[in-house]
């Protein structure tokens, strides 16, 4: 299955959103291959809310670093830690 929706609900100015480990959770998913994140200069938002997915699963990430200067930096290093 291919699930690519995280934007739970939106109603006029209102959305609910998820964290990434909390769908995993939610809908038991025994794997995770592939993360893309397209969030506008909030990737290391949405990366906080997948680590217990990031290193149980080991996906490959597709992020985009320029939106803000420091995310060449800033995302390898959370990465990494």
């Amino acid at each position: 299955c291919y699930y690519a929706v995280f934007i739970l609900a939106v109603t006029r100015c209102q959305a609910m959103f998820t964290t990434i480990d909390k769908f995993a959770e939610d809908i038991n998913l025994y794997r995770v291959d592939f993360i893309e994140i397209n969030a506008q200069g909030h990737k290391l938002n949405v990366v906080r809310g997948a680590p217990k997915s990031i290193r149980t699963f080991k996906p490959r990430l597709a992020l985009s670093v320029y939106h803000l200067r420091d995310n060449l930096v800033v995302l390898p290093s959370f990465y990494q830690s």
